[in-house]
């Protein structure tokens, strides 16, 4: 993934949980080594989800772009991507 990708998970990260500090380093490590699925609205990362393993490890959407069903599509990708995987639950 490239540095711009990351910096706007990054972004999203400090825009979704401004008081979470701990958990902000580990989003590029998570984006590398993961499965990222991305909702980009006009150009702009309205919300994201990092998969892998089984695990939803992060899933955010932009508070400009909530109540839209973002977080819910995002959800089920990522239910999807580790369905694929073949974890069931």
């Amino acid at each position: 993934m490239d540095e711009k990708k990351i910096a706007e998970l990054l972004a999203l990260f400090d825009e979704c949980f401004p008081y979470l500090e701990s958990g902000r380093g580990s989003i590029p490590h998570l984006a590398e080594h993961n499965v990222v699925h991305r909702c980009v609205i006009d150009g702009e990362l309205a919300g994201a989800a990092i998969v892998g393993g089984g695990n939803i490890y992060f899933l955010a959407v932009a508070p400009q772009y909530r109540r839209r069903g973002i977080g819910a599509q995002l959800l089920a990708e990522s239910e999807k991507t580790c369905a694929d995987a073949g974890y069931d639950r």
